[in-house]
């Protein structure tokens, strides 16, 4: 879709959601170069991942701002609806474009861990119905999450090898990225299946940023 003849502010929602969902690096309109966040905070994303000093926190957190983006913006008309009451945007996000069951173990173990970073830096969480998690990271396992074989109980004495919930960070934040293609690949082949959440106000300002071209003067 070229945008390059339309002004920023006569974008219609449909146009509006095809520049959050470029894949290019910048959108251009008559009068604007508009660039996306999903598009910046998925490529920091996978860029602090690979650094010793970012790898820990960083692609963690920038991977739940993502499936809270998506999960805001975007459901997939062909699947039955999601059902859960609790978790929000990244439930919704994880069962749309992640594959993961709705109200799974897996789902509710990734939510507790979000809150856990998000809320105070911590690999510990515990959710509104009382449950206890205690979270390390794994690269070895074989999906985003392994569950611990016994639930933890939240002391101290209670910490061993099967309280554990583990994560593997690469594969989450790859989890997202093909999440994030999925969205993409539903816009370019299915429209008629993508659910829009938002309003074209609401994408345009809290998801896109833009500035004008350098070359134009600032009485443009």
């Amino acid at each position: 879709m070229d945008l390059k003849n339309k002004l920023l502010k006569d974008l219609d929602r449909t146009e509006v959601v095809e520049a959050h969902l470029s894949l290019s690096s910048f959108t251009e309109t008559k009068d604007h170069i508009v660039y996306s966040s999903l598009d910046e905070v998925e490529r920091e994303m996978r860029q602090t991942r690979g650094n010793m000093n970012t790898k820990h926190y960083a692609p963690a957190l920038c991977a739940f701002a993502l499936l809270d983006q998506i999960g805001s913006c975007y459901e997939d008309k062909a699947m039955p609806a999601h059902q859960a009451q609790g978790g929000g945007a990244i439930h919704r996000a994880l069962y749309y474009w992640g594959g993961l069951p709705q109200l799974g173990p897996e789902i509710e173990a990734l939510y507790a861990f979000r809150n856990g970073l998000v809320h105070d830096g911590s690999l510990t969480s515990k959710t509104k119905r009382g449950q206890w998690y205690i979270f390390r990271y794994d690269d070895t396992i074989p999906g985003p999450v392994g569950l611990a074989n016994t639930p933890w109980d939240g002391t101290a004495i209670g910490i061993g090898s099967d309280t554990l919930t583990k994560i593997n960070s690469r594969m989450l934040t790859d989890l997202v990225s093909k999440a994030i293609s999925g969205v993409r690949e539903c816009h370019k082949t299915r429209p008629n299946d993508l659910d829009v959440l938002q309003s074209r106000d609401e994408i345009l300002h809290k998801y896109c940023f833009w500035r004008r071209p350098l070359a134009s003067s600032a009485d443009d």
